[in-house]
C-alpha cells in the first residue's frame, strides 16, 4: 500500500440471516458470509470465486450497504461507514455502486430505461431537469446504447441491452474510476526491440528515463505488496512518477 489509505477495507465480516419461525423452537440461523476480511488500493481489482450460495453477492451487497452486516467493519477511503444511518451515508453513494447480475430484476419495470439512468442524478441534485436528459443521452451513448432506447421500458430490451443500462446508471453518479491513459508512440518491434526499455517508443515518460531507458534493460525487482516492477523510474520502495490522478469525478 506504500504508506496510502486503501480504498476499500473489509474487516471481519459477518452476515446471518434468521429462518423458520420464533415461534415453534426457536429460529434457525443462516451463515451467509463468516469472517471475510480483504483490502483493496486505489485501481485495484478483487475477484471473489466461490460456487453458487457461498456468499459472494451477500458480501458486496454489505460491502455497499444494501444489507445490513450483522458483524465487521467497513471501510471507505479511511472512513468506518459499516453502521452508517441511511441519511449519513447518502454522500458516500456516489462512490460506490453495484451492477447487478441480474438485470431484469434489478430495473423498475414502471420506469422508462431513461428515468431509471437518471433516477441518481435526480436524486442527488446532479442535474438540473432540463440538463437532466442530456445527462441520460450521453450516458445511453457511452455504454453503447442508441440514445432513443432512453424512452423504452426494460422489458423491451434484450439482455445485453438492459444489463448496459445498469451500467449506465453506475456511472451517472461518477463513481471513482481510474483516468483513461491513451499511449502514442510506435509499437516495439517483437523481431528487432528497442534496446533498453523494450516499452520505451510508447512511454510518455520516456525522456525522464533517458537515457538509460535507452541504454540499459531495466530490472525487474520485487517492490513489495506481491507487486514486481521493471521500470528505471520506480524505486526499491515502489515509489514512482504517476501517469493520471487516482480517480476522477
Amino acid at each position: 500500500m506504500n504508506g496510502r489509505v486503501p480504498a476499500l477495507e473489509v474487516e471481519g465480516l459477518v452476515k446471518h440471516f434468521p429462518v423458520g419461525s420464533r415461534f415453534f423452537g426457536g429460529r434457525a440461523v443462516v451463515h451467509a458470509v463468516e469472517d471475510v476480511s480483504f483490502s483493496l488500493a486505489p485501481g485495484e481489482m478483487l475477484g471473489l470465486v466461490g460456487e453458487s450460495g457461498s456468499g459472494k453477492s451477500t458480501v458486496a451487497n454489505c460491502v455497499v450497504r444494501l444489507l445490513e452486516p450483522t458483524a465487521g467493519t467497513i471501510r471507505l477511503h479511511g472512513v468506518d461507514i459499516t453502521h452508517l444511518s441511511r441519511h449519513s451515508l447518502q454522500p458516500f453513494r456516489r462512490q460506490m455502486h453495484i451492477v447487478f447480475q441480474d438485470p431484469y430484476s434489478s430495473l423498475n419495470p414502471r420506469l422508462t430505461c431513461g428515468q431509471i439512468v437518471g433516477e441518481p442524478l435526480r436524486l442527488h441534485r446532479l442535474a438540473a431537469r432540463n440538463e437532466l436528459d442530456r445527462r441520460v443521452a450521453e450516458l445511453f451513448d457511452r455504454v453503447g446504447l442508441r440514445p432513443e432506447l432512453r424512452f423504452r421500458y426494460p422489458h423491451e430490451l434484450s439482455g445485453g441491452q438492459r444489463q448496459r443500462v445498469g451500467l449506465a446508471r453506475a456511472l451517472s453518479v461518477s463513481p471513482r474510476r481510474r483516468q483513461r491513459i491513451i499511449l502514442s508512440g510506435e509499437l516495439p518491434n517483437p523481431i528487432a526491440p528497442p534496446s533498453g526499455c523494450a516499452f520505451r517508443t510508447r512511454c510518455p515518460l520516456a525522456d525522464r528515463s533517458a537515457p538509460d531507458s535507452v541504454e540499459t534493460v531495466p530490472e525487474l525487482r520485487d517492490v513489495g505488496g506481491g507487486h514486481r516492477v521493471a521500470c528505471h523510474l520506480v524505486a526499491s520502495t515502489g515509489e514512482g512518477p504517476r501517469l493520471a490522478e487516482e480517480a476522477v469525478t
